[in-house]
């Protein structure tokens, strides 16, 4: 197992690393960045090669990291404000690696705080604005074919944009409290909020389906596996369930005694870590236990790439590891 903190980081650089920032209503600028995140990291993806790890955090920043070395490659500021203004919550990233949408506290022109970002990585770009948003966007979902974008926020609805044209295809309204999960799969959408329902939706008819009532507490975090097949949800309760595409209830994957934070699949959908406070991983045909992490305690945000698991947690440490080691 290889551990990189931030003050290894700043060893190993050394120098002043040159890196793009940009404000809310400007193209990046160059600035001099010396150091990794200052705040809380809510939540992290691999570049499909896995030679780069995106981080994005209360310090209002996007950050990309070279996998190998642990070192901050550069910088990314969608939005500077006062207080929370600019703060990111989530994102979501292309299958290609190309476009990156962020969300979080995010206004225009100081209005609203629902916005949603998408930046071009490859021109380190800021190529469109999502405007619909009323309040604070928690989850963000690309469609595999990366045409669609789904969001969820505290203004309780859940919307569906195409990229392309970045117009709202879809609004989907039935939850009573801040939505905090979302995941989109062919024509299948579920949501998952703190009024503790997890609801699938036909969002191309945007029809419900079906509305989950298994959690007993806020649901926190739902997310389809790779393949579609099944989709896995978890919250307050500490309950970690797996579905079918259908909403039906297949197995209790976990139960844990606080929040779980988030789920996620491995890339070949065999595998599921669910993170609390401690991180652990499980099969998902079977449900069975196949390793906890206890080197991070209560983590908020985990990534799979390959055989390797990465992630990046609170301020201070970035762990790297075999789900195997």
């Amino acid at each position: 197992m290889k551990i990189l903190c931030n003050k290894t980081l700043w060893l190993i650089c050394g120098i002043w690393l040159v890196s793009l920032t940009a404000n809310a209503q400007s193209d990046p600028k160059l600035v001099l960045e010396s150091q990794g995140h200052s705040a809380r990291i809510w939540d992290v993806a691999f570049t499909p090669n896995g030679r780069n790890l995106i981080t994005v955090s209360d310090d209002k920043s996007i950050r990309i990291w070279n996998t190998s070395t642990g070192e901050l490659k550069r910088t990314l500021r969608a939005q500077i404000g006062d207080g929370s203004e600019g703060k990111i919550y989530t994102l979501a990233l292309t299958r290609d690696g190309r476009y990156l949408a962020i969300g979080g506290f995010l206004s225009y022109k100081g209005l609203g705080s629902g916005n949603i970002k998408i930046i071009d990585l490859k021109s380190n770009r800021q190529v469109a604005t999502l405007r619909g948003h009323t309040n604070v966007v928690h989850s963000l979902s690309f469609s595999p074919d990366g045409k669609y974008l789904a969001s969820g926020s505290s203004d309780y609805k859940v919307r569906v944009w195409n990229v392309a044209t970045r117009k709202a295809v879809a609004i989907l309204k039935g939850h009573t409290k801040p939505v905090y999960g979302v995941s989109l799969f062919g024509s299948t959408l579920v949501s998952g909020s703190y009024d503790k329902t997890v609801k699938v939706w036909d969002w191309r008819s945007k029809q419900l389906r079906k509305t989950i009532t298994k959690h007993t507490d806020r649901v926190q975090t739902v997310q389809f596996a790779p393949n579609g097949r099944v989709f896995a949800s978890g919250g307050y309760d500490g309950k970690t369930f797996l579905f079918d595409t259908q909403g039906n209830f297949l197995r209790e994957i976990s139960s844990i005694d606080v929040t779980v934070k988030k789920v996620k699949f491995s890339s070949n959908s065999k595998k599921i870590a669910v993170i609390g406070t401690y991180q652990t991983i499980f099969d998902v045909s079977n449900g069975t236990q196949l390793q906890q992490i206890t080197r991070h305690k209560y983590a908020r945000a985990a990534a799979f790439w390959g055989d390797r698991k990465e992630r990046r947690v609170g301020k201070e440490c970035k762990y790297r590891w075999s789900p195997n080691q």
